[in-house]
């Protein structure tokens, strides 16, 4: 007996010690509320709070509650994932959630987005727009009231540089710089520089009187004022320069070289620094970053530079020219605009037209003819275009294509 009972002693310890290491009952998972009745998603009847795992048009499938829509992406609320509605617009912009309106239809005679009912100006790209018009194209003179003042005139600025060229004595360049109405230092603007013919200078092209059939001192700046104000073109800055003077100095010289250059090192660099253009910065690589938005044009000796000083010697940073009434040696201007330097800057733009008398008809239709025939990036009806108003190597012939050819320069959608 004595033997037995330290052994049922020890048993009971052992028991004891094997009973204090059993692992603790665990703790049901807590069951989802099946209470029926919630409010601001919160259970009326258990307080349990409702973590929305899914949404339905905006409000939460298990309580029900409407999504406030605290944030917006892309048009979808980053919480619920509903879809703006969009029923209120501001200037194309959404007022909801901030949705840009890309305007994918709009009417063609009201010129409204279907969508937003913004006013929507036509981009002719290559040559007809999306909603199916056409651009606006004369081939004779001009509607009066394009040489007649409008409500809302542009203004003209005036800015002049020195330069000196090696060799000759130091002169003045003054240029002309049209700015549209309404113009805002906030937003961006397509450039276009003019160049003049001979005999003309600056004033040319915005300020000069001059004679179209059955009407005398029309300035040609009108037609830009009316184009902008009756919105068949978006707002753009025109620069005009004076070639003469400055280049009499250069007898000999290469001229279509210091343009090329005076319009890298200072026109440009002056417009982009001073001006709202397209450029990000006030950079030449700004500026090639942008090219679509850059043009060149001129008429006779100025159309002659637009080839030679524009798409030959800065393809980089002009990407449309309009070459009225000139022409220059299409197989000099092939040899660049085909080089391998160049050979990755698309033309956007090129537009040829003369007067149906015109002394220079006959060679601006060789010239156009060699380009589009020997380059690929030159499509007519696509980027390119040969036209002809009646008349001859005179005013109403180049203010008639310069409404036509604005009308197809400056697509917003280029790439």
């Amino acid at each position: 007996m004595r033997r037995i009972l330290p052994l049922l002693l020890l048993v009971l310890l052992l028991s004891g010690c094997a009973m204090g290491r059993l692992a603790p009952t665990p703790t049901p998972e807590p069951t989802p509320c099946p209470h029926p009745a919630w409010e601001d998603g919160v259970c009326t009847e258990c307080g349990t709070v409702c973590e929305h795992p899914s949404w339905e048009a905006g409000a939460c499938a298990v309580c029900g509650l409407i999504c406030e829509h605290p944030a917006w992406e892309a048009g979808l609320c980053t919480v619920c994932g509903l879809a703006c509605r969009h029923p209120d617009w501001k200037d194309g912009v959404c007022t909801v959630c901030g949705t840009v309106c890309e305007h994918p239809i709009h009417d063609p005679k009201a010129r409204k987005c279907t969508v937003c009912g913004q006013r929507v100006i036509h981009e002719f790209i290559g040559g007809v727009c999306a909603c199916g018009a056409t651009p606006l194209v004369y081939d004779y003179v001009l509607p009066d009231r394009f040489y007649e003042e409008c409500e809302h005139p542009g203004t003209i600025e005036t800015w002049e540089y020195q330069n000196a060229v090696p060799g000759w004595a130091e002169y003045t360049r003054h240029l002309m710089i049209y700015l549209p109405y309404g113009y805002d230092p906030g937003e961006q603007y397509d450039l276009l520089i003019l160049l003049h013919g001979t005999g003309d200078d600056e004033t040319a092209w915005l300020t000069y009187p001059h004679y179209v059939p059955d009407r005398e001192g029309v300035q040609v700046r009108t037609i830009f004022d009316r184009m902008i104000e009756e919105e068949i073109i978006r707002p753009v800055i025109i620069v005009t320069l004076c070639l003469y003077e400055d280049f009499g100095a250069y007898v000999g010289d290469p001229t279509e070289i210091r343009l090329a250059e005076e319009l890298r090192d200072f026109v440009l660099p002056h417009m982009i620094q001073h001006y709202a253009t397209y450029a990000a910065e006030p950079t030449l690589e700004a500026v090639e970053a942008a090219r679509q938005h850059f043009a060149l044009g001129g008429l006779s000796w100025g159309s002659y530079f637009t080839y030679a000083s524009g798409m030959r010697l800065n393809l980089p940073y002009f990407g449309n020219f309009i070459c009225l009434s000139g022409s220059d040696n299409p197989d000099l201007v092939l040899s660049y605009i085909n080089s391998p330097e160049l050979i990755d800057y698309p033309i956007y733009l090129y537009y040829s037209a003369a007067g149906t008398t015109d002394m220079a008809h006959n060679a601006g239709i060789i010239n156009f003819q060699q380009l589009v025939l020997y380059t690929d990036r030159l499509i007519e009806g696509q980027n390119a275009f040969l036209h002809e108003t009646e008349g001859g190597h005179a005013w109403n012939v180049w203010s008639t294509e310069i409404f036509n050819a604005l009308q197809l320069a400056f697509h917003a959608e280029k790439k």
